[in-house]
């Protein structure tokens, strides 16, 4: 058995999936349902759309150091031209975890399409909270914002040691 459905203009920019309820064996009794993936949004057909994950917030972070990175996806379908990553302040981006960060990433589609794992690391100049929205931008679509959750901190250093000197004055 086969069942056709037309998605509606109400429908663009939902995601869907598709499920199918099987008869158990003997054809009496309910089966396992059994679903798809998530399938991309609902575009009208070669429309240029952006998606993007979320991104995980960042520990406090000393000032003028970086951190571990932190991931999201970026997919793109029927694309027109590059998509930027970028900038905000206090972030840096990469398509690679350990080189080639840089304020503002381009990212060029193949055959119109990107489907990337962007890399971003925090690098906080100030003593502040960076809180935030990453842009991204381009293709012809309409842009996507990724939030992010930052903080600078000023940590005096500490250092510990097993090892105990005599401290005299004179």
């Amino acid at each position: 058995m086969s069942v056709n459905y037309t998605l509606t203009s109400n429908e663009l920019g939902k995601y869907i999936r598709l499920g199918v309820l099987a008869a158990s064996f003997t054809g009496t009794s309910r089966g396992t349902e059994v679903f798809s993936p998530w399938i991309e949004p609902v575009n009208a057909a070669g429309t240029p759309v952006l998606n993007a994950g979320l991104l995980a917030d960042f520990a406090a972070t000393c000032l003028n150091t970086i951190n571990a990175a932190n991931t999201f996806t970026l997919m793109g379908n029927n694309l027109q031209s590059s998509v930027a990553v970028g900038p905000l302040s206090g972030f840096a981006f990469s398509l690679t975890e350990n080189s080639n960060y840089a304020f503002s990433l381009p990212i060029t589609p193949i055959a119109g399409a990107i489907n990337t794992t962007d890399y971003v690391k925090f690098t906080p100049t100030l003593l502040q909270s960076y809180t935030g929205m990453i842009a991204i931008t381009g293709g012809g679509a309409t842009a996507v914002n990724v939030d992010v959750v930052g903080s600078g901190i000023n940590t005096a250093a500490t250092a510990l040691t097993d090892i105990s000197f005599g401290i005299t004055s004179s």
